[in-house]
């Protein structure tokens, strides 16, 4: 053990689609874990942002239960005003990176899909960056052709004040994904959440409660947008219950939980 010593996770990262091929041997497998275990063995302490690391450690190596320790990211609730309603209006956000594992291609699918559908009525906000100048470029060439679709960016300190202005947000993850800080803002701005059982995310919605969970294909997101949609009393209960999970997660838990796992392992 390592004394005075935390690890600390942020979900895990190998549920990768590409994953596999970074490690196309059984040896390089082998070694991959080997090196994991020491990692997770050495600390005195390991703190996952997310249950589903913990889950798969003690199902992995249960002699490692001892160590772990559960504190999900936080969300500053102070900074979410109220929402603004834009009457006749569905305003969708995918407050992502545009990335695939992110699940931009089927929220973008979804959006060519529904805005011909309801013209007038939807639009979608693509806010995030992307991973070159020649992708943003892409994607606001892209937006920029169609009606009610918009792709821009902000700094997080803005993001606060996207969120009020939208009715849903979209997180629809493939993978590599511990408790979503979009969601948690999500959550805290008042929005139906539509989002797949990946990751941590199921640490912060349960579905039908607080938001919707599906799996990240195109048809089963366009379903679920659609139905939120056509069902306002629906979608402000959930968004109602997002609001009120996201004070679970307030900035202030997640400082006494740090506090009393450094104080354990520094005193």
């Amino acid at each position: 053990m390592l004394e005075k010593s935390i690890s600390i996770s942020h979900g895990v990262f190998w549920d990768y689609p590409g994953f596999d091929h970074q490690l196309p041997t059984e040896a390089e497998r082998k070694e991959w874990l080997r090196r994991l275990h020491i990692a997770l063995s050495g600390p005195q302490k390991v703190v996952s942002v997310d249950t589903n690391t913990i889950n798969w450690i003690n199902a992995t190596w249960p002699g490692l239960s001892h160590k772990l320790e559960y504190i999900p990211n936080f969300v500053d609730i102070d900074s979410f005003s109220h929402r603004v309603d834009h009457p006749g209006k569905v305003r969708i956000i995918f407050p992502r990176r545009l990335t695939a594992v992110r699940g931009v291609n089927e929220a973008a699918r979804a959006a060519n899909v529904l805005t011909k559908k309801y013209p007038g009525k939807v639009e979608f906000h693509f806010v995030g960056r992307g991973h070159s100048d020649q992708l943003e470029g892409e994607a606001l060439k892209w937006a920029s052709e169609k009606d009610g679709i918009f792709y821009y960016w902000q700094p997080p300190h803005m993001m606060p004040e996207i969120f009020r202005h939208m009715d849903i947000a979209l997180i629809p993850t493939k993978g590599t994904e511990g408790t979503s800080l979009s969601c948690l803002e999500a959550m805290a701005a008042g929005c139906a959440i539509i989002t797949t059982a990946v990751g941590g995310l199921t640490d912060l919605i349960i579905d039908g409660f607080n938001g919707l969970l599906i799996k990240p294909t195109p048809n089963n997101l366009i379903d679920a947008i659609e139905y939120l949609i056509n069902d306002e009393k629906e979608r402000n209960r959930l968004s109602q219950n997002a609001k009120l999970t996201a004070e679970a997660f307030s900035v202030g838990r997640w400082k006494q939980k740090w506090k009393k796992v450094i104080s354990e392992v520094f005193n």
